[in-house]
């Protein structure tokens, strides 16, 4: 991104709120920001928007069992006494969503709530 190479940031989706916020795999917003700081657009493909997460706060993030991530083939990876957060999912605000593709076109992630149905 810092060289100039990258045009256009583009990901898929596992969840869209009404309000535009972009769920997906852990790293996408932190991709997100920096596109956004190397003034990269971010866009989002996405089948549908879910009617039942209307904002950011409707969304629960799954935790991973610290169990499966302290484990490599079977190898511990750490001690048993280290502690931490595992989410599997980050949320993208739209402030950093350029656009998100959907059958209707490119669309703002202010103006998803417009469309009744996807």
């Amino acid at each position: 991104m810092s060289e100039g190479k990258i045009q256009k940031y583009i990901t898929a989706t596992d969840l869209i709120t009404v309000d535009g916020h972009v769920v997906n795999k852990i790293g996408t917003f932190q991709n997100a920001i920096a596109a956004h700081a190397h003034n990269i657009p971010f866009f989002a493909f996405a089948w549908g928007r879910d009617d039942s997460k209307i904002a950011r706060d409707d969304i629960e993030i799954e935790e991973r069992n610290p169990a499966e991530i302290k484990l490599a083939l079977g190898t511990p990876t750490t001690i048993d006494s280290i502690n931490a957060l595992y989410p599997t999912f980050d949320i993208t605000p739209p402030k950093y969503v350029s656009g998100i593709v959907t059958i209707h076109g490119i669309l703002s992630p202010y103006t998803l709530n417009n469309y009744q149905t996807w």
